[in-house]
């Protein structure tokens, strides 16, 4: 299994939200209004960082991981040219 740790712009959520229904997964954490600074700069929700970011967590099996993770670079690079969105892929050893 694999975790997707996927953080991007909170403007981003109707297109995060397509590509997982467009890959059929259902079952994901989003965290809203996450706070950090990264490659687009400052984001804590105010007038020295403007803008919030959101955070995903996806757990998927082998098979569906590498599928998403093709979706998800494509994605990427060539609808948001690469700005926006930082994913980190991770090895699950076990869920219960």
């Amino acid at each position: 299994m694999k975790g997707f740790l996927i953080i991007c712009d909170q403007e981003l959520q109707p297109e995060m939200d397509f590509l997982l229904r467009a890959n059929q997964i259902d079952h994901f954490s989003l965290f809203r209004d996450v706070q950090g600074k990264g490659g687009s700069g400052l984001k804590q929700g105010d007038s020295i960082g403007p803008g919030l970011n959101l955070a995903y967590w996806i757990v998927l099996e082998d098979k569906r991981a590498n599928t998403f993770l093709k979706e998800l670079k494509d994605f990427k690079q060539n609808k948001l040219k690469n700005k926006g969105v930082k994913v980190f892929l991770l090895p699950i050893e076990e869920t219960f």
